[in-house]
C-alpha cells in the first residue's frame, strides 16, 4: 500500500471516529434535553396546579373578607351596649366575647344562633341571616311550622332530569305540594336535548321553574360517564346563578318527598354548620325498609354518602368542584381521600323513595330493594328538635351505649325480632388444620 493509500485510510478512519463522537454527543445531548423537558413539564403541571389552588384560596378569601366587612359594617351589640365601642372592644383583644347579631346575606352562618366575634378566628362556617325578635316569636308559636321563611335568599332545589317528561312532572308536582311558600325555588337541569322534557318545562305549567339545558354531551360517553358530567356542569351552574344561596338540595325526576324534608334540610344545616365533622346531609337511608324503621323523628351519621335526595352546602361544594370525576360520581364521593374522615346525617326513616323503575340501571335493584323503602308520613317539626346527640362528641357514646346495652343474639334468630336493638358477637378466628390441594381443584365455580 503506497504513502498515499494510508494517509487516505487514516483521514477515513479520523472522520468516522469524528462523526462518531459528533453522533454521540448529539445523542446523549438530546437525552439531556429530553430530560430536562420532562422535568419542565412536571414543573409546568406543579406551577398550573399552584395557580389553580391560588385561585381557590382567593375566591374563599375575597368571600370571606366580604363576610367580614358586612359583619363589622353592620354590627350590633347586645344588651343595648354602643355598637362603635363593643366593635372596637372584640378587635382590642380586650378577651370580651360580645354575642352579635349578623344580618349578612352569605352561607356560612346558622339561621336562629348568635355568632360571636371568637368565633371568626378559624373563618365563618355557614352564614344566614339571624330572624328578629317578632319572627323568632311568630316561629316559636307555630309548633308545627315545618321551616323558617327564608329572607335572605332562595335556596335552589336541583332537580336532576333526563328523558322521562312523565316522571319530571309526578316528581315536580310532589315538590310543590310540600314547598315551603318562601326561601326555596324548584330548578330543573335537563341532561341532552329530549323533546319531551323541553316542551314540558316550556309549557304555562311549568314556566315558573328555572329551566338548564346540558347539551354539550359527548356522544362517545357512556351512560354513566353522562351522568357524572352532568351533575358537575348543573351543580356549577346552580351554585353560580343562586351566588348567595348557602347550599342547594339534589333531587331526581323519580322522587316522591316526604312532607317535612326542608326542615329536615334546614336543621341538618345547622348541624354542619357547628360540627366540622359532618360533611353532607341526605334524605335517604339504604336500609330503609318498612321492616327496619320506626322512629321517624331520629338522625343518624353515617360514614357511606347515601345520596338519592341530598344537600350540598357551597363550602363542600368549592373543596370539591375542580376535582369532578368523570363517571361514578356517587362512588367517588365515598372515596377516603374526597370524605376525609367527616360523616354523613340521614334520617332513620327515608325522606324521599324513587318511583322510577325505569333509568339507566333498567330496574334491576327497583323491585327487590327500592320499592320496599318506607317514605316517611309523619310530619316532624324539626327546627325545634334537640338533635345535640347527633354530634360527634355525643353520638359516639351514645352509639357505644346503645350497642353495650343491646340484647346479644344468634344470627339465625335476628329475623325473629322486630324494632329492637339487637348485637350480634363474633367468635374467635379459626384457623385452617387441613391441607388443601388448591392446585388439583376444580375452581371453575369461581368464575363469574
Amino acid at each position: 500500500m503506497g504513502s498515499r493509500s494510508r494517509v487516505l485510510v487514516v483521514l477515513a478512519i479520523f472522520v468516522f471516529n469524528l462523526f462518531g463522537l459528533g453522533f454521540f454527543v448529539y445523542f446523549r445531548k438530546t437525552i439531556e434535553l429530553s430530560g430536562d423537558l420532562r422535568a419542565v413539564q412536571r414543573r409546568e403541571a406543579r406551577y398550573q396546579q399552584k395557580i389553580a389552588d391560588i385561585e381557590v384560596e382567593k375566591r374563599l378569601i375575597q368571600r370571606r373578607s366580604d363576610t367580614y366587612f358586612k359583619l363589622i359594617k353592620g354590627l350590633t351589640a347586645k344588651g343595648g351596649q354602643d355598637a362603635a365601642a363593643a366593635q372596637a372592644g372584640s378587635f382590642s383583644g380586650s378577651g370580651n366575647s360580645i354575642p352579635l347579631f349578623a344580618d349578612i346575606p352569605s352561607d356560612l352562618l346558622v339561621p336562629g344562633e348568635e355568632l360571636k366575634m371568637d368565633d371568626m378566628e378559624n373563618g365563618p362556617k355557614l352564614l344566614r341571616r339571624r330572624p328578629s325578635s317578632q319572627s323568632q316569636g311568630a316561629s316559636k308559636a307555630q309548633t308545627n311550622s315545618n321551616t323558617q321563611d327564608h329572607d335572605v335568599v332562595d335556596l335552589p332545589v336541583l332537580v336532576m332530569a333526563c328523558n322521562r317528561a312523565n316522571y319530571l312532572r309526578k316528581t315536580i308536582q310532589n315538590i310543590r305540594r310540600h314547598l315551603p311558600k318562601k326561601g326555596y325555588s324548584i330548578v330543573v337541569s335537563q341532561d341532552g336535548t329530549d323533546a319531551s322534557v323541553f316542551q314540558l318545562m316550556k309549557s304555562d305549567e311549568f314556566k315558573d321553574i328555572k329551566f338548564f339545558q346540558h347539551s354539550d354531551v359527548n356522544p362517545t360517553a357512556n351512560s354513566y360517564n353522562r351522568i357524572a358530567q352532568h351533575y358537575g356542569w348543573a351543580l356549577k351552574k346552580v351554585f353560580s346563578t343562586y351566588s348567595s344561596a348557602p347550599y342547594v338540595i339534589i333531587l331526581e325526576d323519580d322522587m316522591d318527598v316526604s312532607s317535612d324534608i326542608f326542615g329536615f334540610f334546614e336543621a341538618s344545616a345547622r348541624l354542619i354548620a357547628s360540627d366540622p365533622s359532618i360533611w353532607l346531609a341526605s334524605a335517604w337511608n339504604d336500609n330503609g325498609f318498612a321492616e327496619n324503621v320506626k322512629d321517624a323523628d331520629v338522625m343518624y351519621r353515617t360514614e357511606v354518602f347515601p345520596g338519592l335526595g341530598w344537600m350540598l352546602t357551597r363550602g363542600a361544594w368549592d373543596e370539591i368542584a375542580d376535582k369532578w370525576p368523570t363517571q361514578y360520581w356517587d362512588e367517588w364521593m365515598r372515596l377516603p381521600e374526597i370524605r376525609k374522615g367527616r360523616s354523613m346525617i340521614r334520617p332513620e326513616v327515608c325522606r324521599t323513595k324513587t318511583f322510577g323503575e325505569e333509568g339507566t340501571s333498567q330496574g334491576q335493584f327497583f323491585s327487590k330493594y327500592l320499592a320496599r323503602i318506607k317514605l316517611n308520613t309523619e310530619r316532624i317539626d324539626w327546627l325545634n328538635m334537640d338533635l345535640e346527640y347527633v354530634k360527634e362528641s355525643n353520638f359516639k357514646p351514645m352509639l357505644f351505649k346503645k350497642v353495650k346495652e343491646a340484647k346479644q343474639v344468634s344470627l339465625a334468630d335476628v329475623n325473629s325480632y322486630q324494632f329492637q336493638d339487637l348485637r350480634l358477637e363474633y367468635g374467635g378466628i379459626k384457623l385452617n388444620t387441613e391441607r388443601i390441594d388448591w392446585l388439583n381443584m376444580d375452581l371453575e365455580y369461581v368464575k363469574e
